[in-house]
């Protein structure tokens, strides 16, 4: 934000720090809008604006935070919208075999955010009574050195998140088979797999985790391959979430879906 939009436009204007009004934030905003930039990704230049020039003040540099006097953008609420059963089936079938196929099952089946999907592992699997706990997540995040990487984590976003599911026949069965598959691949790959990562769920063929963003960016990839309508990959969960309890429904209670799952 700050290299590509925020600086050139300020030093091309030749505004300086000690110089910056709160006019000059406003006309940016303006400017960066009628650029074609959204409302909600103007809002986080202010934040970004806002936050530089609090610390400017803490500094002593400047006297006051001319942001603090300009208006925002008002963010736009974003509709989500999500697939029928034809267009769920279709992407089912266009998921089969594909690095992301387990992420997108477990999405529409159960709902589940993309984070407890990645953080999903064996050991909360039970097979014996047909039941799955969600209780870990994989997020992105800064390490020490300030890189962005992925991070497993034990704790939930809230207690209400930890909860256990019941599992159905048709994952019971891709679980069963999911896991002789990475067996396989690690006696196939032999010492070149990656056993860091024995215990999740959903792992590349070469046992390294399945990345966040992988995720959100191939799921929109797969859509454009087989002119499957756009949505974001959050959205499959939509439809399986109460607003008000948050209790989570089995997709077989809501739709009569063929199973199209690859087993």
């Amino acid at each position: 934000m700050i290299a590509k939009h925020i600086y050139p436009y300020f030093k091309q204007r030749r505004i300086l720090l000690s110089d910056i009004q709160p006019i000059d934030i406003q006309r940016y905003y303006s400017f960066k809008l009628a650029e074609g930039l959204s409302p909600n990704t103007v809002t986080k230049h202010h934040a970004v604006i806002r936050t530089t020039l609090k610390y400017a003040v803490k500094m002593k540099l400047i006297k006051e935070n001319a942001a603090d006097f300009v208006n925002k953008p008002k963010k736009e609420h974003y509709h989500a919208s999500f697939y029928n059963v034809s267009e769920l089936n279709a992407l089912f079938e266009a998921a089969k075999g594909c690095p992301i196929e387990t992420p997108i099952i477990f999405a529409a089946y159960y709902g589940l955010r993309r984070s407890e999907i990645l953080g999903l592992k064996w050991d909360s699997v039970d097979f014996d009574n047909k039941i799955i706990s969600v209780c870990n997540k994989v997020v992105r995040g800064k390490s020490e050195n300030g890189k962005l990487v992925s991070m497993t984590l034990d704790k939930m976003k809230s207690e209400t998140s930890r909860r256990q599911l019941p599992l159905c026949d048709t994952i019971y069965q891709y679980l069963l088979e999911l896991k002789r598959k990475q067996a396989e691949n690690a006696k196939l790959f032999g010492n070149c797999y990656i056993h860091t990562y024995d215990d999740y769920i959903c792992v590349n063929p070469n046992g390294s985790l399945i990345q966040p963003d992988y995720v959100s960016d191939y799921f929109q990839k797969l859509l454009n391959k087989n002119g499957l309508r756009h949505i974001r990959f959050h959205d499959l969960r939509h439809p399986y979430v109460k607003p008000k309890t948050k209790n989570i429904l089995k997709i077989s209670e809501i739709f009569h879906i063929e199973d199209h799952i690859a087993v």
